[in-house]
């Protein structure tokens, strides 16, 4: 019996799914910016996830024994205009910074976490390809 097409493989689909979910958030992230941060009230903690402007965000500072008091979402769609359109769409990669307070925070660009996804979901999809074929 032959193997079955690509298109009706679970995997196939579900892989499909998440670059359509990571292409829409990278295109929504050029003119609307969302944020989720959590922490105390003193500013002892906090930890932020940001999707704004071509890269997702994560940050985090302070003392891990502080109790957390709030967590805050926010939306806007006032991101600032950016000068040089390809750096606009195609930040660096991976971006980090830490204070000297103990703060730090790293970016991670859309079009990066997208080839993360693909190498490894066409290289499994490829394989067993090629796998059930040999078996048949």
């Amino acid at each position: 019996m032959p193997p079955r097409p690509l298109y009706r493989w679970k995997s196939f689909w579900l892989g499909v799914f998440v670059v359509v979910f990571l292409g829409w958030a990278w295109v929504r992230s050029m003119k609307h910016s969302d944020s989720l941060r959590y922490g105390s009230s003193l500013g002892a903690q906090w930890l932020v996830l940001a999707h704004d402007g071509a890269v997702l965000e994560i940050g985090y500072g302070g003392s891990l024994g502080a109790t957390p008091e709030f967590y805050i979402w926010h939306s806007s769609n006032d991101l600032p205009s950016w000068g040089d359109v390809f750096q606009r769409w195609f930040p660096t990669a991976i971006d980090g910074y830490a204070q000297e307070d103990g703060r730090w925070s790293v970016s991670f660009a859309h079009w990066f976490l997208i080839l993360l996804f693909l190498l490894p979901w066409t290289t499994w999809l490829v394989s067993r390809s090629r796998r059930m074929k040999r078996l048949d």
